[in-house]
Protein backbone atom coordinates (compact mmCIF):
# COMPACT_ATOMS: atom_id res chain seq x y z
CA UNK A 1 0.00 0.00 0.00
CA UNK A 2 2.62 2.90 0.92
CA UNK A 3 4.16 1.66 -2.46
CA UNK A 4 1.46 2.37 -4.12
CA UNK A 5 0.48 5.89 -2.80
CA UNK A 6 4.18 6.56 -3.45
CA UNK A 7 3.94 6.38 -6.62
CA UNK A 8 0.47 8.22 -6.90
CA UNK A 9 2.39 11.35 -5.26
CA UNK A 10 5.05 11.11 -7.74
CA UNK A 11 3.18 10.85 -10.63
CA UNK A 12 0.88 13.69 -9.34
CA UNK A 13 4.19 15.82 -8.69
CA UNK A 14 5.16 15.30 -12.83
CA UNK A 15 1.65 16.14 -13.56
CA UNK A 16 1.99 19.63 -11.95
CA UNK A 17 5.41 20.11 -12.63
CA UNK A 18 4.57 19.81 -16.29
CA UNK A 19 1.66 22.31 -16.66
CA UNK A 20 4.60 24.98 -14.96
CA UNK A 21 7.72 24.33 -17.04
CA UNK A 22 7.76 27.51 -18.32
CA UNK A 23 8.29 28.77 -15.27
CA UNK A 24 10.64 26.16 -14.48
CA UNK A 25 12.88 27.19 -17.49
CA UNK A 26 12.77 31.16 -16.63
CA UNK A 27 13.43 30.24 -12.99
CA UNK A 28 16.55 27.42 -12.99
CA UNK A 29 18.19 28.59 -10.45
CA UNK A 30 15.59 27.27 -8.46
CA UNK A 31 16.63 24.23 -6.34
CA UNK A 32 14.38 21.10 -7.20
CA UNK A 33 12.22 20.28 -3.87
CA UNK A 34 12.66 16.26 -5.09
CA UNK A 35 14.04 13.69 -7.55
CA UNK A 36 10.75 13.31 -9.41
CA UNK A 37 11.29 17.10 -10.06
CA UNK A 38 14.77 17.14 -10.86
CA UNK A 39 14.20 14.43 -13.81
CA UNK A 40 11.02 16.35 -15.15
CA UNK A 41 13.25 19.37 -15.23
CA UNK A 42 16.18 17.91 -17.12
CA UNK A 43 13.72 16.61 -19.57
CA UNK A 44 12.13 19.57 -20.24
CA UNK A 45 15.41 21.56 -20.78
CA UNK A 46 16.87 18.67 -23.04
CA UNK A 47 13.02 19.29 -25.13
CA UNK A 48 13.61 23.05 -25.22
CA UNK A 49 17.18 22.44 -26.32
CA UNK A 50 16.55 20.31 -29.31
CA UNK A 51 13.67 22.49 -30.67
CA UNK A 52 15.87 25.62 -29.92
CA UNK A 53 18.38 23.64 -32.56
CA UNK A 54 15.95 21.74 -34.96
CA UNK A 55 15.04 25.68 -35.91
CA UNK A 56 18.82 26.42 -36.84
CA UNK A 57 18.80 23.81 -39.16
CA UNK A 58 18.05 24.93 -42.92
CA UNK A 59 14.80 23.49 -44.15
CA UNK A 60 16.51 22.12 -47.53
CA UNK A 61 19.14 20.29 -45.73
CA UNK A 62 18.36 16.74 -45.26
CA UNK A 63 20.15 15.12 -42.25
CA UNK A 64 20.87 11.26 -43.13
CA UNK A 65 21.29 8.52 -39.33
CA UNK A 66 22.51 5.40 -39.79
CA UNK A 67 24.09 3.53 -42.97
CA UNK A 68 23.29 1.27 -46.39
CA UNK A 69 24.65 -2.22 -45.42
CA UNK A 70 26.17 -3.97 -48.40
CA UNK A 71 23.87 -6.85 -49.39
CA UNK A 72 24.17 -9.52 -52.20
CA UNK A 73 20.52 -8.49 -53.04
CA UNK A 74 22.14 -4.92 -54.31
CA UNK A 75 23.36 -6.08 -57.07
CA UNK A 76 22.10 -9.43 -58.02
CA UNK A 77 19.03 -9.98 -60.58
CA UNK A 78 17.60 -12.85 -58.51
CA UNK A 79 16.72 -12.54 -54.88
CA UNK A 80 19.40 -13.28 -52.31
CA UNK A 81 19.08 -15.05 -49.04
CA UNK A 82 21.80 -14.02 -46.86
CA UNK A 83 22.05 -15.90 -43.42
CA UNK A 84 25.13 -13.60 -41.36
CA UNK A 85 27.36 -14.14 -38.42
CA UNK A 86 24.93 -12.99 -36.02
CA UNK A 87 22.17 -14.92 -37.01
CA UNK A 88 24.52 -17.79 -36.82
CA UNK A 89 25.80 -16.86 -33.62
CA UNK A 90 22.27 -16.20 -32.64
CA UNK A 91 21.60 -19.56 -33.32
CA UNK A 92 24.80 -21.03 -31.71
CA UNK A 93 24.94 -24.11 -34.31
CA UNK A 94 27.95 -26.56 -33.92
CA UNK A 95 27.28 -27.74 -37.52
CA UNK A 96 26.64 -25.55 -40.76
CA UNK A 97 23.39 -28.03 -41.90
CA UNK A 98 22.18 -26.82 -38.42
CA UNK A 99 22.30 -23.66 -39.87
CA UNK A 100 20.66 -23.59 -42.77
CA UNK A 101 18.23 -26.38 -42.39
CA UNK A 102 16.24 -23.23 -40.56
CA UNK A 103 15.73 -21.92 -44.42
CA UNK A 104 12.63 -22.69 -45.83
CA UNK A 105 13.90 -23.63 -49.32
CA UNK A 106 16.81 -25.68 -48.00
CA UNK A 107 15.89 -29.72 -47.51
CA UNK A 108 16.54 -30.70 -44.74
CA UNK A 109 19.59 -33.52 -44.87
CA UNK A 110 21.15 -33.17 -41.62
CA UNK A 111 23.76 -36.56 -42.26
CA UNK A 112 24.91 -36.21 -38.99
CA UNK A 113 21.55 -36.63 -36.82
CA UNK A 114 19.90 -39.65 -38.56
CA UNK A 115 20.54 -43.49 -39.04
CA UNK A 116 22.27 -45.15 -42.39
CA UNK A 117 23.94 -42.17 -43.35
CA UNK A 118 27.77 -42.01 -44.56
CA UNK A 119 28.28 -38.88 -41.52
CA UNK A 120 29.08 -36.31 -44.71
CA UNK A 121 26.87 -32.91 -44.37
CA UNK A 122 25.92 -31.87 -48.30
CA UNK A 123 22.36 -29.42 -48.98
CA UNK A 124 20.09 -30.13 -50.51
CA UNK A 125 17.84 -26.57 -51.99
CA UNK A 126 14.19 -27.39 -53.20
CA UNK A 127 14.33 -31.53 -52.45
CA UNK A 128 16.18 -32.12 -56.13
CA UNK A 129 19.23 -33.71 -54.63
CA UNK A 130 22.83 -32.30 -53.78
CA UNK A 131 24.03 -33.27 -57.19
CA UNK A 132 21.62 -30.16 -58.89
CA UNK A 133 22.41 -27.60 -55.64
CA UNK A 134 25.72 -25.66 -55.92
CA UNK A 135 28.24 -24.88 -53.29
CA UNK A 136 30.85 -22.57 -53.03
CA UNK A 137 33.27 -21.18 -50.61
CA UNK A 138 34.28 -17.43 -51.08
CA UNK A 139 32.94 -18.27 -55.24
CA UNK A 140 34.77 -21.21 -55.68
CA UNK A 141 33.74 -24.68 -56.07
CA UNK A 142 33.49 -26.87 -52.50
CA UNK A 143 34.82 -29.76 -54.03
CA UNK A 144 33.32 -32.65 -56.93
CA UNK A 145 29.09 -32.89 -56.41
CA UNK A 146 29.32 -36.33 -55.28
CA UNK A 147 32.20 -35.93 -52.64
CA UNK A 148 30.81 -32.11 -50.99
CA UNK A 149 31.29 -32.48 -47.02
CA UNK A 150 30.10 -28.59 -45.81
CA UNK A 151 31.23 -30.15 -42.67
CA UNK A 152 34.59 -28.62 -43.42
CA UNK A 153 33.45 -24.98 -42.61
CA UNK A 154 33.49 -24.29 -39.02
CA UNK A 155 30.38 -22.13 -38.70
CA UNK A 156 32.58 -19.68 -36.18
CA UNK A 157 34.37 -18.98 -39.25
CA UNK A 158 31.39 -17.75 -41.84
CA UNK A 159 30.73 -14.26 -42.40
CA UNK A 160 27.61 -15.01 -43.54
CA UNK A 161 25.63 -17.56 -45.84
CA UNK A 162 24.13 -16.35 -49.31
CA UNK A 163 21.71 -19.18 -51.27
CA UNK A 164 20.43 -18.21 -54.54
CA UNK A 165 17.69 -20.57 -55.86
CA UNK A 166 16.26 -18.54 -58.74
CA UNK A 167 18.02 -18.57 -62.03
CA UNK A 168 21.25 -19.90 -61.40
CA UNK A 169 21.52 -22.79 -63.66
CA UNK A 170 21.73 -19.72 -66.57
CA UNK A 171 24.89 -18.88 -65.17
CA UNK A 172 26.57 -21.85 -63.37
CA UNK A 173 25.33 -24.39 -65.62
CA UNK A 174 23.47 -27.73 -64.65
CA UNK A 175 25.36 -28.40 -61.36
CA UNK A 176 22.85 -25.25 -60.02
CA UNK A 177 19.53 -26.26 -61.61
CA UNK A 178 18.46 -26.44 -57.51
CA UNK A 179 20.18 -23.16 -56.67
CA UNK A 180 23.69 -21.80 -55.18
CA UNK A 181 24.67 -22.12 -51.70
CA UNK A 182 28.18 -19.57 -51.04
CA UNK A 183 29.65 -19.72 -47.78
CA UNK A 184 31.74 -16.38 -47.12
CA UNK A 185 34.28 -16.84 -44.85
CA UNK A 186 36.22 -14.17 -42.77
CA UNK A 187 39.83 -14.24 -43.94
CA UNK A 188 40.68 -10.68 -43.22
CA UNK A 189 41.88 -11.88 -39.31
CA UNK A 190 44.22 -9.63 -37.15
CA UNK A 191 45.08 -11.01 -33.11
CA UNK A 192 44.47 -13.71 -31.85
CA UNK A 193 40.33 -15.34 -30.87
CA UNK A 194 38.88 -17.76 -29.30
CA UNK A 195 34.96 -19.23 -30.20
CA UNK A 196 33.62 -21.90 -27.86
CA UNK A 197 29.97 -23.52 -27.56
CA UNK A 198 28.61 -26.10 -25.75
CA UNK A 199 24.67 -26.98 -25.84
CA UNK A 200 22.52 -30.13 -24.75
CA UNK A 201 19.42 -31.16 -24.35
CA UNK A 202 17.20 -30.44 -21.18
CA UNK A 203 14.20 -32.56 -22.06
CA UNK A 204 11.35 -33.97 -20.14
CA UNK A 205 9.98 -37.16 -20.64
CA UNK A 206 6.30 -37.33 -19.81
CA UNK A 207 3.91 -40.10 -20.67
CA UNK A 208 2.52 -40.41 -24.01
CA UNK A 209 0.41 -42.42 -26.04
CA UNK A 210 3.55 -44.66 -26.92
CA UNK A 211 4.14 -45.15 -23.23
CA UNK A 212 2.10 -47.88 -22.04
CA UNK A 213 1.97 -49.74 -25.47
CA UNK A 214 5.97 -49.78 -25.22
CA UNK A 215 5.93 -50.89 -21.81
CA UNK A 216 3.94 -53.91 -23.04
CA UNK A 217 6.58 -55.23 -24.90
CA UNK A 218 8.66 -54.35 -22.33
CA UNK A 219 10.31 -51.96 -24.28
CA UNK A 220 11.94 -48.72 -22.77
CA UNK A 221 10.14 -45.66 -22.11
CA UNK A 222 11.40 -43.28 -20.22
CA UNK A 223 9.95 -40.70 -17.30
CA UNK A 224 11.51 -37.64 -15.78
CA UNK A 225 14.34 -34.93 -16.40
CA UNK A 226 17.02 -36.12 -18.92
CA UNK A 227 20.20 -33.87 -19.76
CA UNK A 228 22.25 -35.49 -23.04
CA UNK A 229 23.31 -34.90 -26.40
CA UNK A 230 25.86 -32.89 -25.30
CA UNK A 231 27.72 -30.94 -28.18
CA UNK A 232 31.01 -28.51 -28.15
CA UNK A 233 32.45 -27.01 -30.79
CA UNK A 234 35.74 -24.65 -30.12
CA UNK A 235 37.79 -22.52 -32.82
CA UNK A 236 41.40 -20.68 -32.34
CA UNK A 237 41.95 -17.61 -34.62
CA UNK A 238 45.17 -16.31 -35.57
CA UNK A 239 46.00 -13.60 -37.79
CA UNK A 240 48.13 -10.59 -38.55
CA UNK A 241 49.43 -8.40 -41.18
CA UNK A 242 52.97 -7.22 -42.88
CA UNK A 243 54.56 -5.12 -44.61
CA UNK A 244 52.06 -2.11 -43.94
CA UNK A 245 49.39 -5.03 -44.84
CA UNK A 246 50.33 -6.09 -47.97
CA UNK A 247 50.78 -9.76 -46.45
CA UNK A 248 47.83 -11.14 -44.99
CA UNK A 249 48.35 -14.38 -43.37
CA UNK A 250 45.53 -16.32 -40.77
CA UNK A 251 44.49 -19.68 -39.79
CA UNK A 252 42.61 -21.71 -37.40
CA UNK A 253 42.36 -25.06 -35.40
CA UNK A 254 38.55 -26.12 -34.82
CA UNK A 255 37.17 -29.05 -33.08
CA UNK A 256 33.76 -30.89 -33.03
CA UNK A 257 31.90 -33.39 -31.13
CA UNK A 258 28.28 -34.45 -30.34
CA UNK A 259 27.10 -37.16 -27.94
CA UNK A 260 24.53 -39.87 -28.99
CA UNK A 261 20.88 -39.34 -28.75
CA UNK A 262 18.63 -42.85 -29.12
CA UNK A 263 15.46 -42.83 -29.91
CA UNK A 264 14.98 -44.89 -26.83
CA UNK A 265 15.82 -41.73 -24.50
CA UNK A 266 12.67 -40.05 -25.44
CA UNK A 267 9.10 -41.40 -24.49
CA UNK A 268 7.64 -39.94 -27.37
CA UNK A 269 10.00 -42.51 -29.71
CA UNK A 270 10.30 -45.45 -27.34
CA UNK A 271 8.53 -47.71 -29.73
CA UNK A 272 7.05 -47.42 -33.88
CA UNK A 273 3.31 -47.58 -33.36
CA UNK A 274 1.66 -49.05 -36.52
CA UNK A 275 -2.10 -49.32 -37.11
CA UNK A 276 -3.59 -52.43 -38.87
CA UNK A 277 -6.72 -50.15 -40.20
CA UNK A 278 -8.53 -47.26 -39.96
CA UNK A 279 -9.59 -46.61 -36.60
CA UNK A 280 -8.07 -49.70 -35.60
CA UNK A 281 -6.26 -50.32 -32.72
CA UNK A 282 -2.37 -49.01 -32.03
CA UNK A 283 0.54 -51.39 -31.50
CA UNK A 284 3.90 -51.24 -31.26
CA UNK A 285 6.26 -52.19 -34.22
CA UNK A 286 8.27 -55.80 -33.23
CA UNK A 287 11.02 -57.07 -34.75
CA UNK A 288 11.77 -61.08 -34.96
CA UNK A 289 15.18 -60.79 -33.70
CA UNK A 290 14.36 -61.70 -30.48
CA UNK A 291 16.46 -61.78 -27.03
CA UNK A 292 14.81 -65.32 -26.38
CA UNK A 293 15.76 -66.47 -29.66
CA UNK A 294 13.61 -67.00 -32.74
CA UNK A 295 12.73 -70.34 -34.29
CA UNK A 296 10.50 -70.94 -37.23
CA UNK A 297 10.68 -74.43 -39.25
CA UNK A 298 11.01 -74.92 -42.93
CA UNK A 299 9.36 -78.03 -43.15
CA UNK A 300 6.82 -80.56 -41.54
CA UNK A 301 3.60 -79.63 -40.22
CA UNK A 302 4.83 -76.32 -38.60
CA UNK A 303 6.49 -75.12 -41.51
CA UNK A 304 6.67 -71.09 -41.58
CA UNK A 305 5.11 -70.91 -38.29
CA UNK A 306 7.40 -68.49 -35.49
CA UNK A 307 8.36 -69.33 -32.54
CA UNK A 308 10.83 -67.86 -29.33
CA UNK A 309 12.30 -69.70 -26.77
CA UNK A 310 10.09 -69.44 -23.27
CA UNK A 311 11.24 -66.77 -21.62
CA UNK A 312 10.19 -68.33 -18.22
CA UNK A 313 12.92 -71.25 -18.94
CA UNK A 314 10.51 -73.94 -19.46
CA UNK A 315 12.91 -75.30 -22.84
CA UNK A 316 9.56 -75.01 -24.77
CA UNK A 317 8.54 -73.17 -28.10
CA UNK A 318 5.53 -70.56 -27.07
CA UNK A 319 4.17 -68.65 -30.76
CA UNK A 320 6.11 -65.37 -31.49
CA UNK A 321 4.64 -62.24 -30.77
CA UNK A 322 3.95 -59.13 -28.44
CA UNK A 323 5.27 -59.35 -24.94
CA UNK A 324 7.99 -59.06 -22.09
CA UNK A 325 10.74 -61.49 -23.65
CA UNK A 326 9.50 -62.11 -27.07
CA UNK A 327 9.37 -59.58 -30.26
CA UNK A 328 12.35 -57.12 -29.87
CA UNK A 329 11.97 -53.37 -30.82
CA UNK A 330 12.97 -53.12 -34.58
CA UNK A 331 14.47 -49.07 -34.09
CA UNK A 332 17.16 -50.27 -30.51
CA UNK A 333 19.99 -48.11 -31.89
CA UNK A 334 18.39 -45.73 -34.02
CA UNK A 335 19.79 -42.24 -32.78
CA UNK A 336 17.98 -38.89 -32.93
CA UNK A 337 21.73 -37.38 -32.84
CA UNK A 338 24.73 -39.73 -34.09
CA UNK A 339 27.68 -39.72 -32.22
CA UNK A 340 30.60 -37.46 -33.96
CA UNK A 341 33.68 -36.08 -33.63
CA UNK A 342 35.56 -34.23 -36.42
CA UNK A 343 38.65 -31.77 -36.72
CA UNK A 344 39.59 -29.15 -38.79
CA UNK A 345 42.23 -26.93 -39.52
CA UNK A 346 43.16 -24.54 -42.50
CA UNK A 347 44.72 -21.11 -43.43
CA UNK A 348 44.54 -18.59 -45.90
CA UNK A 349 47.16 -16.30 -47.34
CA UNK A 350 47.03 -12.98 -49.40
CA UNK A 351 49.98 -10.57 -50.97
CA UNK A 352 49.33 -7.60 -52.62
CA UNK A 353 52.42 -6.91 -55.25
CA UNK A 354 51.35 -3.85 -56.51
CA UNK A 355 47.74 -1.92 -56.47
CA UNK A 356 46.35 -3.27 -59.76
CA UNK A 357 48.12 -7.33 -58.41
CA UNK A 358 47.08 -9.47 -55.42
CA UNK A 359 48.54 -13.61 -54.97
CA UNK A 360 45.96 -15.37 -53.15
CA UNK A 361 45.52 -19.30 -51.59
CA UNK A 362 44.24 -20.96 -48.93
CA UNK A 363 44.34 -24.66 -47.59
CA UNK A 364 41.41 -26.28 -45.46
CA UNK A 365 41.89 -30.16 -43.92
CA UNK A 366 39.50 -32.45 -42.27
CA UNK A 367 38.62 -35.14 -40.53
CA UNK A 368 35.45 -36.69 -38.93
CA UNK A 369 34.48 -39.87 -37.73
CA UNK A 370 30.73 -40.79 -37.02
CA UNK A 371 29.29 -44.14 -35.27
CA UNK A 372 26.22 -45.65 -35.73
CA UNK A 373 25.31 -48.32 -33.39
CA UNK A 374 23.49 -52.18 -33.78
CA UNK A 375 22.37 -54.81 -31.50
CA UNK A 376 24.69 -57.80 -31.88
CA UNK A 377 22.84 -60.43 -33.50
CA UNK A 378 22.56 -63.71 -35.56
CA UNK A 379 20.88 -62.60 -38.66
CA UNK A 380 18.04 -64.95 -40.77
CA UNK A 381 19.46 -67.49 -43.39
CA UNK A 382 17.66 -64.63 -45.54
CA UNK A 383 20.69 -62.67 -45.08
CA UNK A 384 23.15 -64.46 -47.06
CA UNK A 385 20.79 -66.45 -49.31
CA UNK A 386 17.81 -68.86 -50.13
CA UNK A 387 18.96 -71.71 -48.41
CA UNK A 388 18.33 -72.38 -44.66
CA UNK A 389 20.22 -73.49 -41.00
CA UNK A 390 20.02 -77.11 -40.48
CA UNK A 391 19.81 -78.50 -36.99
CA UNK A 392 20.14 -81.86 -35.89
CA UNK A 393 17.16 -83.48 -34.81
CA UNK A 394 18.67 -85.75 -31.81
CA UNK A 395 20.42 -81.72 -30.64
CA UNK A 396 20.79 -82.15 -26.61
CA UNK A 397 20.19 -78.92 -26.78
CA UNK A 398 16.48 -79.16 -28.02
CA UNK A 399 13.58 -80.49 -25.48
CA UNK A 400 11.78 -83.38 -26.55
CA UNK A 401 8.82 -80.80 -27.06
CA UNK A 402 11.14 -78.75 -29.15
CA UNK A 403 12.73 -82.00 -31.43
CA UNK A 404 8.98 -82.54 -32.11
CA UNK A 405 7.71 -79.25 -33.22
CA UNK A 406 10.80 -78.61 -35.68
CA UNK A 407 11.65 -82.22 -37.17
CA UNK A 408 8.07 -84.34 -36.12
CA UNK A 409 8.62 -87.44 -36.24
CA UNK A 410 11.89 -87.52 -37.24
CA UNK A 411 12.78 -86.09 -33.45
CA UNK A 412 15.57 -88.22 -31.69
CA UNK A 413 16.97 -89.31 -34.94
CA UNK A 414 20.36 -87.68 -36.16
CA UNK A 415 18.51 -86.30 -39.26
CA UNK A 416 18.96 -82.29 -40.70
CA UNK A 417 15.56 -80.16 -40.36
CA UNK A 418 15.79 -76.96 -42.27
CA UNK A 419 14.69 -73.76 -40.06
CA UNK A 420 15.34 -70.28 -39.67
CA UNK A 421 17.03 -68.96 -36.51
CA UNK A 422 17.50 -64.92 -34.93
CA UNK A 423 18.96 -64.16 -32.26
CA UNK A 424 19.51 -60.87 -30.63
CA UNK A 425 22.31 -60.70 -27.70
CA UNK A 426 21.48 -58.24 -25.27
CA UNK A 427 24.06 -58.85 -22.66
CA UNK A 428 26.91 -58.09 -26.16
CA UNK A 429 28.18 -53.93 -26.72
CA UNK A 430 26.33 -53.17 -29.27
CA UNK A 431 28.33 -53.79 -33.15
CA UNK A 432 28.90 -50.79 -34.56
CA UNK A 433 29.39 -49.18 -38.17
CA UNK A 434 31.95 -46.48 -37.92
CA UNK A 435 32.47 -44.03 -40.84
CA UNK A 436 35.68 -42.07 -41.53
CA UNK A 437 35.45 -38.95 -43.34
CA UNK A 438 38.81 -36.95 -44.55
CA UNK A 439 39.63 -34.19 -46.73
CA UNK A 440 41.84 -31.76 -48.05
CA UNK A 441 40.71 -28.22 -50.06
CA UNK A 442 43.50 -25.90 -51.34
CA UNK A 443 42.76 -22.72 -53.65
CA UNK A 444 45.35 -20.23 -55.17
CA UNK A 445 44.68 -18.19 -57.76
CA UNK A 446 45.52 -13.94 -58.86
CA UNK A 447 43.38 -10.78 -58.89
CA UNK A 448 43.28 -7.31 -58.90
CA UNK A 449 41.72 -4.45 -61.02
CA UNK A 450 42.11 -2.95 -64.41
CA UNK A 451 41.06 1.02 -64.26
CA UNK A 452 38.10 1.72 -62.49
CA UNK A 453 35.59 -0.09 -63.78
CA UNK A 454 36.75 -3.64 -63.86
CA UNK A 455 38.21 -6.81 -62.02
CA UNK A 456 39.37 -10.01 -62.47
CA UNK A 457 40.24 -13.01 -60.57
CA UNK A 458 41.85 -16.06 -62.18
CA UNK A 459 42.51 -19.08 -59.67
CA UNK A 460 41.64 -22.92 -59.17
CA UNK A 461 40.46 -25.58 -56.88
CA UNK A 462 41.82 -28.76 -55.36
CA UNK A 463 40.00 -30.94 -53.84
CA UNK A 464 40.25 -34.76 -52.59
CA UNK A 465 37.59 -36.69 -50.44
CA UNK A 466 38.35 -40.33 -48.80
CA UNK A 467 35.72 -41.77 -47.18
CA UNK A 468 36.63 -45.42 -45.06
CA UNK A 469 33.99 -47.66 -43.56
CA UNK A 470 34.25 -50.19 -41.44
CA UNK A 471 30.80 -52.35 -40.77
CA UNK A 472 30.22 -53.89 -37.97
CA UNK A 473 31.20 -57.71 -37.98
CA UNK A 474 29.16 -60.12 -39.64
CA UNK A 475 28.35 -63.30 -38.55
CA UNK A 476 29.16 -66.14 -40.83
CA UNK A 477 26.87 -68.48 -42.15
CA UNK A 478 28.70 -71.53 -41.98
CA UNK A 479 30.06 -71.00 -38.31
CA UNK A 480 25.99 -70.56 -37.29
CA UNK A 481 25.24 -73.60 -38.97
CA UNK A 482 28.05 -75.82 -37.06
CA UNK A 483 27.08 -74.22 -34.08
CA UNK A 484 23.43 -75.97 -34.68
CA UNK A 485 24.86 -79.40 -35.74
CA UNK A 486 25.35 -80.37 -32.00
CA UNK A 487 25.90 -84.15 -30.69
CA UNK A 488 26.34 -86.05 -26.95
CA UNK A 489 29.68 -87.35 -26.64
CA UNK A 490 29.77 -89.11 -23.78
CA UNK A 491 27.08 -86.76 -22.09
CA UNK A 492 28.91 -84.03 -23.31
CA UNK A 493 27.13 -81.32 -25.83
CA UNK A 494 30.25 -81.10 -28.82
CA UNK A 495 29.74 -79.82 -32.31
CA UNK A 496 29.49 -82.27 -34.77
CA UNK A 497 31.60 -80.68 -37.36
CA UNK A 498 34.58 -81.47 -34.08
CA UNK A 499 33.70 -85.07 -33.65
CA UNK A 500 34.25 -85.75 -37.50
CA UNK A 501 37.58 -84.02 -38.15
CA UNK A 502 36.10 -80.96 -40.48
CA UNK A 503 36.34 -77.97 -38.40
CA UNK A 504 38.18 -75.66 -40.27
CA UNK A 505 38.41 -71.83 -39.85
CA UNK A 506 36.34 -69.84 -42.00
CA UNK A 507 36.68 -66.14 -42.77
CA UNK A 508 33.55 -63.69 -41.81
CA UNK A 509 31.76 -62.92 -45.16
CA UNK A 510 31.10 -59.45 -45.57
CA UNK A 511 27.31 -58.07 -45.85
CA UNK A 512 25.79 -59.23 -48.45
CA UNK A 513 23.19 -56.88 -50.59
CA UNK A 514 20.19 -58.31 -49.79
CA UNK A 515 20.93 -58.24 -45.90
CA UNK A 516 21.66 -54.22 -46.82
CA UNK A 517 18.45 -54.18 -48.17
CA UNK A 518 16.15 -56.07 -45.60
CA UNK A 519 16.27 -52.83 -43.38
CA UNK A 520 13.24 -52.72 -41.30
CA UNK A 521 11.56 -55.62 -43.39
CA UNK A 522 9.05 -57.71 -41.37
CA UNK A 523 11.68 -60.61 -41.69
CA UNK A 524 14.93 -59.00 -41.19
CA UNK A 525 14.45 -55.26 -38.84
CA UNK A 526 17.90 -54.32 -39.79
CA UNK A 527 20.31 -55.32 -41.58
CA UNK A 528 23.59 -54.69 -40.01
CA UNK A 529 26.53 -56.49 -39.56
CA UNK A 530 26.62 -58.15 -36.22
CA UNK A 531 29.25 -60.24 -34.03
CA UNK A 532 28.16 -63.97 -33.23
CA UNK A 533 28.70 -64.90 -29.65
CA UNK A 534 32.53 -65.38 -28.41
CA UNK A 535 33.69 -68.32 -30.66
CA UNK A 536 34.31 -71.40 -28.41
CA UNK A 537 37.34 -74.01 -29.05
CA UNK A 538 34.57 -76.80 -30.54
CA UNK A 539 31.79 -74.68 -32.59
CA UNK A 540 32.55 -71.88 -35.41
CA UNK A 541 30.22 -70.26 -32.97
CA UNK A 542 28.92 -70.71 -29.37
CA UNK A 543 26.34 -73.06 -28.85
CA UNK A 544 23.13 -71.48 -26.75
CA UNK A 545 20.23 -73.20 -26.10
Amino acid sequence: MNFRHTTSYIALAGSLLLTAIPAVAQTATDSPATPAQAKVEADAQTAFAAGDTAKTVSDDMIVVTGSRIQRPNMTSAAPITSVTAQDIRAQAAITVEDVLNRLPQVSPDSQQTYQDSDGRQRIKLRSLGFERTLVLVDGKRLGTQNGQDVGIIPPSLLERVDVLTGGASSVYGSDAVAGVVNFILKKDFEGIQLDGNYSFYNHENKDTIVSPLARANAFEAPRGLTNDGGRSDVTLTAGTKLFDGALRVSGFVNYRQANDVPYDARSSSACQLVQTGKDGPLSCSLSTYSPSGYISPRSGANSGVGYVNDPAGTRSFVPYGAGAGNAANPYDGYSYQREFERYTAGGFVSAKIAPELELYGSGIWFRDRSVNPYPTRVYSYTAYGDTPYQVNCNNPFLSTSQASTICGAQAGTSALAPLDVRYRFNDLPFSPDVYLNKGIRATAGIRGTVGEAWTYDLGGVFSRNQQDITFGNFADFDRVNRSLNVVSVNGTPTCAATVSGSTRPVSRSTRSARARSADRSPITCSPRAVAPRPASPNCGTSCRR
